[in-house]
């Protein structure tokens, strides 16, 4: 339960200094814009990543991905359905290319979940630091250490959200096409 405290003591020190050390941006008159600081925008999803993707039988499906990682790294690229979800299986290929654990793999997926998070937070929030707690405390930063393929479809379609704003239903089918690689639903 420390590492919890101290996990969310830091992204708390480090997104208030992403905000609060970002810089005012007006492209257009009426409407301006808070860029938050890069630097620290990096380290807070970093500290997120770290203790997601480092965990240790975490997750009510950690036991059930470390079993079928053997059986995903195994299958060949002809043998992938795109119709099943396949997703979690390239990332456990990949993973296995960088080192043949399923520890990897997990770090993987923490990786992509928590930066695509954390990137359209920095993008579209005048509150970072605020909206960094939400993404902790509403439980979708924890939710993603039990089901990780949703969690990653959901980042997916969290990034390109955008897309929906600007009208652009096209591009917003295939962010959701490319979010189903993960999980259908």
């Amino acid at each position: 339960m420390g590492v919890y405290y101290i996990t969310i003591l830091a992204t708390g020190v480090t997104s208030f200094l992403a905000q609060i050390t970002g810089r005012i941006s007006s492209d257009d008159i009426s409407k301006q814009n808070l860029v938050n600081n890069k630097f620290f925008v990096f380290l807070t999803g970093l500290i997120l990543t770290v203790v997601s993707g480092l965990r240790w039988r975490v997750g009510a499906d950690y036991q059930q991905y470390s079993v079928l990682y053997i059986k995903q790294i195994i299958t060949s690229w002809k043998q992938i359905d795109f119709l099943d979800e396949p997703g979690i299986k390239i990332i456990s290929t990949v993973s296995s290319w960088i080192y043949n654990d399923y520890a990897t793999m997990f770090l993987l997926a923490a990786v992509i979940t928590v930066s695509l998070f954390i990137s359209t937070i920095s993008k579209h929030s005048n509150m970072f630091a605020f909206s960094v707690f939400l993404y902790i405390f509403i439980g979708a930063w924890h939710g993603s250490f039990n089901g990780i393929r949703q969690f990653l479809a959901c980042s997916i379609i969290f990034a390109g959200h955008n897309y929906i704003i600007e009208k652009r239903p096209y591009k917003y089918a295939l962010i959701v096409m490319l979010a189903s690689l993960f999980h259908i639903s």
